[in-house]
């Protein structure tokens, strides 16, 4: 019945949320994902009943990578439109991803941070 209720788009790499100056985070791209959010998923954390003016948003949030590739003291850096609760939906994901290891390049992930744009609509 979620899926029918509400189905949101989780856009991992293309939300339109500007990134405050700050250090580089590592450089993440699709394939160095071992576990992300479903369709849903992000369905789960959309509240029911949703009848802010906005019913699309998007967030940015930032997160220490841990040995097992898993993600810790996650904060929102942004979230669009403010005040509409996309970042805390956005913070409720953050458990289903995980990272690989090693980066493309060799690098490890674990003490490295990343930044997870994420995108929210109804259907």
């Amino acid at each position: 019945m979620i899926g029918l209720v509400t189905a949101l788009a989780l856009a991992l790499a293309q939300a339109d949320v500007p990134a405050p100056p700050a250090a580089e985070p590592l450089p993440v791209e699709g394939r160095d994902w071992v576990r992300r959010p479903s369709a849903r998923d992000a369905a789960m954390v959309y509240p029911r009943g949703h009848k802010r003016e906005q019913d699309a948003g998007a967030a940015l949030v930032e997160c220490k990578v841990e040995a097992a590739g898993t993600l810790a003291n996650c904060q929102v850096l942004a979230e669009q439109p403010e005040g509409q609760g996309f970042g805390d939906m956005a913070l409720k994901l953050v458990p289903k991803f995980r990272l690989k290891k090693q980066l493309k390049d060799g690098r490890p992930t674990e003490g490295g941070s990343v930044r997870i744009p994420m995108g929210f609509r109804r259907f």
